[in-house]
Order: C-alpha cells, then sequence, then structure tokens
C-alpha cells in the first residue's frame, strides 16, 4: 500500500510539471528515485517502530514474569473475532496493549472479499462468515467474539446460529446504542440477548434543541426506578440538567438508581431522591413547591395486565389520578412542559391498564393550559423491562421448561429501553403542547418466534429439548397490538421515528376530567372490580373490559 501511495503521488507531480514545464529542468529518473526513496523511507520508520514496539513489549512480559503477574506458556484464550472493521481492530489494539489481557486474537472472519488475506494488527482475515465452521477448525479457538455494533437484526440471528451449531462459547459488544461515548472495550463483551434481534438503526437525535429545554434545568421523572424511568435518568445526565429529581415509590428501585448515577457521574451528581406516590397530593404539592421543576417526564404507572385485572381500583389510583396531581401541580409550580410515557395498549384498549392509559392521554390532550405542555408519547414493549415476557422465557429455559405462550399467533412490538427513551427526550423537544406522538416500532414480533431465538440462545433445540406449551389468552390481554386507532391520522414530524396524531375521534372533553376522577375513585373504594371497569368504559368508550365472574376483592 506504501509503493501504491508513492507510485500514485509520483504521477500526480510528475502530470504537474507536465502541464506547467513540459519537464524543462528536471531529469525523469529523480522521479524514480524519490518514489523508491519514498517508500524505503515510510517503510524503514514503521517497521522500526514496530521492532521497538515489539522489543518493549517483551521486556514487560519479562518483567511481569519475574514479579509472577504474568507467566510465560500461561493459557490464553484464543479469540475468534466476527467483523474486520472498527470495532474488531479498538478490541484487538486493547489486547495487545494489555500484557494482562487473557485473550489472544488468532483470526477475523468478515463478509468484505476485499479483506480476505489480509492482516489486522496483525490478525489474519478470512472470510466468508458462514464458514465459521470450519475456520473454527482450522484455527481451533476457545471462544468467538461477535464485534459488529451496527449489524442488523436478521443478520445477528444468522450469525447467532452459526455460533451455536460450533458448540463455543460466544460473546458480543453492546449494540450501537449502548456506545453513549463511542469507545469500544473487551471489558464490554457481554451475552447475546434478545435485543441484539431487532437491529434497529440508531437514533439521530436533535441534541441542540434537547439541550435547549434540558441543560441546566432542574428536571422531575416520576417513576425514577422503573425500567423506562431509569434509562431517562441517564439519558437526560448527558444533556448536563442542573438538578434531577428521581420520584419513585419503590425504596429498592429509587436507591438502585440514585447509586447508579452517583456512582456514574460523582457522589455530588445533581439528582435529589424523593421516596412517595405520585398520588399523595400533598407530597407532590410539596416537591414540585420546593424544587418548581422546568420538565417533568410522567413515567410512573402500573404496568403488568394481569396484576392490574385483578386489582383495577390501583390502576385508577396511579395511572389516572396519580397523572392528574402531577399535571395540576406542574401547572401551578410553572413547569414548562410535562411528557407522559404512554403505551399501545391504550389503542382500544381491553385491559384496565390500556383503558387507564388511554385516559391519561386524554387528560393531556384535551387539558387547557397557558403555562404547562403537556404531551403523551405512545410505543410498544421494551427489551428488558422488569417482568417482561422475555425474562419469564429465560427463567423457564434455566428451569429446562415448558415455555409457555398464550396463543401461537400472538404478536407484539418491541424496541430497546434506550431507543425508547432516547426518542422519548426527542418527542419532548417537538412538542407544543397537546400531542400524542407514536413511535415507529417497525414490524410486530411473533412471540412464538421471539421463544424459539430465546431457546436456540440457550444452546438447545424448540420443542426437542424445550417444549412450548399454549396457555390461552389472559384476561384483558389482546392477541395484536395497534399503535393507531381507528378513525386516528397520524403524520410525521421533523424526527425520522416519531408520528404525532393530527385527529382522532374525540370522546372526552376537558370539563369531564373533575366529573371522571371523582366517580372513578369513589367507584376504586368499593373494591369492586367489575364495577370499576364499568366506569373506566363510560369515559372510555372504545375500551372492551373483561367481563368474566368476580368477586368484591377481585380476585377471580
Amino acid at each position: 500500500q506504501l509503493a501504491k501511495a508513492s507510485g500514485l503521488a509520483t504521477l500526480e507531480i510528475m502530470t504537474i510539471l507536465i502541464l506547467t514545464t513540459s519537464f524543462k529542468g528536471y531529469s525523469r529518473g529523480i522521479f524514480v528515485a524519490d518514489c523508491i526513496f519514498t517508500t524505503f523511507f515510510c517503510a524503514s520508520t514503521r517497521l522500526a517502530i514496530r521492532i521497538i514496539y515489539s522489543m518493549h513489549k517483551r521486556s514487560r512480559q519479562t518483567s511481569y514474569e519475574k514479579f509472577g503477574v504474568y507467566k510465560r506458556g500461561q493459557e490464553r484464550i484464543r479469540l475468534l473475532i466476527i467483523g474486520a472493521g472498527d470495532a474488531a481492530a479498538r478490541v484487538i489494539s486493547e489486547i495487545q496493549s494489555n500484557i494482562n489481557s487473557p485473550y489472544e486474537p488468532v483470526c477475523c472472519l468478515d463478509d468484505d472479499p476485499t479483506k480476505y488475506g489480509r492482516n489486522l494488527l496483525g490478525v489474519p482475515v478470512r472470510g466468508p462468515i458462514e464458514r465459521l465452521a470450519h475456520f473454527v477448525k482450522k484455527f481451533n479457538p476457545n471462544m468467538i467474539l461477535i464485534a459488529i455494533p451496527s449489524i442488523g437484526g436478521n443478520r445477528m440471528r444468522e450469525i447467532t446460529g452459526y455460533c451455536v451449531s460450533t458448540g463455543l462459547p460466544f460473546k458480543t459488544l453492546p449494540s450501537i446504542h449502548s456506545f453513549i461515548d463511542g469507545r469500544v472495550s473487551i471489558n464490554s463483551l457481554r451475552d447475546v440477548n434478545y435485543e441484539d434481534f431487532i437491529g434497529r438503526a440508531p437514533v439521530k437525535l436533535d441534541t441542540e434543541n434537547i439541550g435547549k429545554y434540558i441543560t441546566n434545568k432542574t428536571i422531575l421523572v416520576t417513576g425514577a426506578g422503573g425500567s423506562i424511568g431509569s434509562e431517562l435518568c441517564r439519558q437526560i445526565m448527558k444533556f448536563q440538567p442542573a438538578l434531577v429529581i428521581l420520584v419513585d415509590s419503590s425504596e429498592y428501585n429509587l436507591h438502585q438508581i440514585d447509586l447508579d448515577l452517583k456512582l456514574t457521574h460523582g457522589k455530588h451528581a445533581p439528582v435529589h431522591a424523593i421516596l412517595g406516590k405520585i398520588q399523595d397530593e400533598p407530597l407532590m404539592k410539596w416537591v414540585f413547591q420546593k424544587f418548581h421543576p422546568a420538565v417533568v417526564f410522567h413515567a410512573a404507572a402500573y404496568k403488568h395486565v394481569p396484576i392490574l385485572e385483578l386489582n383495577p381500583w390501583e390502576g385508577i389510583f396511579t395511572n389516572v389520578v396519580g397523572t392528574w396531581v402531577v399535571m395540576q401541580c406542574a401547572e401551578k409550580s410553572g413547569t414548562e412542559r410535562m411528557v407522559l410515557v404512554s403505551t399501545d395498549k391504550a389503542v382500544n384498549p381491553t385491559s384496565v391498564l390500556g383503558a387507564t392509559k388511554r385516559l391519561a392521554e386524554l387528560m393531556m390532550h384535551t387539558y387547557n393550559s397557558s403555562v404547562t405542555k403537556f404531551m403523551s408519547v405512545r410505543f410498544g414493549n421494551v427489551v428488558g423491562s422488569s417482568g417482561s415476557v422475555i425474562q419469564v422465557f429465560e427463567r423457564q429455559i434455566k428451569m429446562g421448561g415448558p415455555v409457555t405462550i398464550t396463543h401461537p399467533d400472538i404478536t407484539r412490538y418491541f424496541m430497546s429501553i434506550p431507543e425508547a427513551c432516547q426518542l422519548i427526550l426527542q418527542a419532548g423537544a417537538l412538542g407544543k403542547g397537546k400531542e400524542i406522538f407514536v413511535l415507529q416500532m417497525g414490524e410486530p414480533v411473533k412471540i412464538i418466534d421471539m421463544a424459539r431465538d430465546l431457546i436456540r440462545l440457550a444452546g438447545k433445540e424448540p420443542d426437542r429439548d424445550i417444549e412450548i406449551i399454549y396457555t390461552g389468552l389472559r384476561p384483558g390481554e389482546k392477541l395484536h397490538e395497534e399503535l393507531i386507532a381507528e378513525g386516528e391520522k397520524v403524520s410525521q414530524t421533523p424526527h425520522e421515528k416519531i408520528m404525532v396524531l393530527t385527529s382522532e375521534v374525540q370522546t372526552f372533553r376537558a370539563d369531564q376530567i373533575e366529573e371522571a376522577l371523582n366517580e372513578l375513585i369513589s367507584v376504586s373504594q368499593t373494591f369492586d372490580a367489575q364495577k370499576v371497569r364499568l366506569a373506566l368504559k363510560k369515559y372510555v368508550p372504545e375500551y372492551t373490559p373483561y367481563t368474566g365472574n368476580n368477586t368484591k376483592d377481585g380476585v377471580r
């Protein structure tokens, strides 16, 4: 490559001289000599650097061996790396610069034919990736590393299949969404998980406009210890807020996110933890009067469909009353904007969860405020949330099965938690007030396919090693979720992954809010599940409640 570069540079110089001086006063041999000497001196310099580095490395190795830190001949993990791009190069470089690294890269595999036969920092590059089994036999690795952070979901599924077939342990680097500062490290190795199979394109954030409403501002996050709330806090901290108020009713979750942020940003990180429930109006008034948050991200909610079907009054107290309390406190304290985290279950709801979140959307959408911009962000399931179906499947697989699925045709929308939170922040920057934003979720995932993928990830074969059984849809559960209801129309926002509702069937008015709250609170205090559902349907007509038998304590 040095010879090619030198030759090309020589030709360019000769061309310029021909056009300008017709070679008058120049010997043609001088250019040939220049090309040869340039190549020689550049190659010699690079070779000298490598020799010095190699000698230094051997000297360090001898020193470590002398003091018992490293033993010559100590067995290392022979690493076959899938990918020969920047991520692979950084991993190899880190391994080579660390004499104590337990890894020894032996080969890189790539699908780019132009890389075949070359070396990446001294490591041979071969391909294609589908011939993994052949190269495993040839290079005899102990472990496989998938080092392609931007890989698509379907391709990741294929490569994982190749890895499983070898019987070797395999790891990967974090997805592109997790590369906060663009750095890759061998310490980032982790197991492949289902999030890698989603493989959505990275989010392009308008950081300037997000910073305008977050940087040097006081931000309040309800449900701060939950899956979405905690990641929102991590994302918000990147924009250097003046203070982040963490509100959660779970002492453990609140402690975890408070500790996490202080470990990451220092013990004097600008965070303040508030333990309490959002429906506790005196507490919320005190919090807002004391801290006067400029922005509120409202992620607090009960979210598990079966639990809320048994205890619908708690859905009312938290998801509806709690939302209203936060809205009122936000407006009275001069909060600039409030963003509600909603769900696709709010579309044509069949569950208490969906109906209460839909009512919360309607309150945000219809309430008139000249002080606070209220907006909602609606999206589907997130991978890795607490108590998610993925966690249930993984637990069942570890126990040897069976894996239980409610219906063979059931589907759900999925995205990663970091992506969802990045888009929530972006929607907050786009909002002018009263919007319901809808995130682009891609194609729905068949839960049976997800279960089979997870079983294979565990090195087992579906229906042979792990049985799959169908249990039937649970009360309040839908076969397919929707993001947009019939009669709703959406338009694209300036961001490619965010849509906004432009029209919808209006079934709720702002002047009904107080009436709805009073009736729902009164009915909820009877702890009669069916009465609560019927009261919800009065204000959310599209809600189709479960009508099975129940007792007053909600147990069927």
